[in-house]
């Protein structure tokens, strides 16, 4: 399947974010970021919405969350999130 290139300014936090993975730190402040304009609305603490708490998960090793952080790359570069009735989404 053919995805339509998208501006690098949506494409760099995932660049991180995956570069992040390999490593045994915490997401990077441009990931942080990222998840904080377009993600915590939904999936913080107090809502997490499909029992996703990704405030939490921010805070661990990247490593440790994987398969979360995985899913949450394929549901963004299919433009399933965040939902287009759910405010800002990435360009």
């Amino acid at each position: 399947m053919h995805l339509p290139a998208r501006p690098l300014r949506s494409r760099l936090p995932l660049a991180v974010l995956l570069c992040g993975l390999s490593s045994g730190l915490a997401a990077d402040p441009v990931v942080r970021g990222f998840v904080a304009q377009h993600c915590l609305e939904c999936h913080d603490g107090d809502l997490q919405r499909g029992d996703l708490d990704l405030e939490v998960i921010l805070e661990a090793p990247m490593a440790d969350h994987l398969k979360t952080w995985e899913h949450a790359l394929l549901r963004m570069d299919a433009r399933q999130m965040p939902p287009p009735d759910e405010g800002d989404r990435p360009r």
